[in-house]
């Protein structure tokens, strides 16, 4: 399905937090669905990606403030289907 819709899915390793800002930044989509993990109750809130060889948390783990920050102009809607992705407090 995500195929014939012109859609990409990314699993494992190719699942990183930086492919996933490049596909955004590139503005070619108008739905994204982000099927992952999510923790709403740390502080700050965030969505993980794959894991790369950085030890940095920041190079793996999307925050609420950046995903607000995203360039979103051509994307009419964005799932977010995470475990403990609705835990977190309304913002």
């Amino acid at each position: 399905e995500v195929q014939s819709i012109g859609g990409k899915m990314y699993f494992s390793d190719k699942a990183t937090k930086d492919i996933f800002m490049e596909e955004v930044a590139s503005g070619a989509y108008s739905i994204i669905h982000l099927a992952t993990h999510a923790d709403g109750q740390s502080e700050p809130p965030f969505i993980a990606f794959y894991p790369n060889d950085s030890l940095s948390e920041s190079s793996y783990k999307l925050y609420t403030e950046e995903l607000l920050d995203l360039n979103l102009e051509n994307v009419q809607l964005v799932v977010i289907s995470a475990c403990q992705a609705s835990d977190g407090k309304l913002v």
